[in-house]
């Protein structure tokens, strides 16, 4: 069973679809799962529904606030923090269901929520098992050597900039000047 779902986070709405195993009738462990960077639920947490409810566990893949279907106005917008505030509201709304086992949840993440998993795991003691695939772990030092040192630069720069345009009144930049 497949069911589209909405919760409360932290002044925003949050939608989410919960994946139920075909026939379950009491109530199961349930899994939480916010996407990687940028993703929205509907590009990976579905496959990993499906594997999820082999092992009659339910899932529940959702949008972050800002992204995909969920409410928030800077849309696209990533803060590790509020992601993981959205998580526990996640957390929070599965465990009030009558069909989730409150005593057996658990968290999901891959890539840039891999490692708001890891985070959950060790801050939130509802969460019983974590899974975290190619977790983000220090982003920082990523991004560096990615992009090496001139174009991280001209980020740090552009990101200055934009604090201080918007400290100055402007909502938002238009053009980052950074690839």
């Amino acid at each position: 069973m497949i069911e589209r779902v909405t919760f409360p986070s932290d002044g925003e709405t949050l939608t989410g679809t919960l994946f139920r195993p075909d026939g379950a009738t009491e109530p199961l462990p349930t899994v939480v799962a916010g996407g990687g960077w940028c993703y929205v639920k509907e590009i990976v947490l579905p496959h990993v529904a499906r594997i999820v409810n082999e092992q009659q566990v339910q899932f529940l893949g959702f949008d972050y606030r800002g992204f995909g279907e969920s409410s928030g106005e800077r849309r696209q917008h990533i803060d590790p923090w509020q992601q993981i505030s959205d998580y526990k509201n996640a957390l929070t709304y599965v465990e009030s269901r009558s069909d989730v086992d409150a005593e057996r949840l658990g968290v999901f993440g891959i890539s840039y929520s891999g490692g708001h998993a890891l985070i959950l795991a060790a801050s939130d003691p509802r969460v019983k098992a974590a899974v975290s695939v190619v977790p983000v772990v220090e982003g920082y030092d990523n991004m560096r050597r990615t992009h090496g040192e001139t174009a991280f630069a001209e980020l740090e720069r552009a990101l200055l900039e934009d604090r201080r345009e918007r400290a100055g009144g402007r909502a938002e930049r238009r053009e980052a000047g950074w690839r």
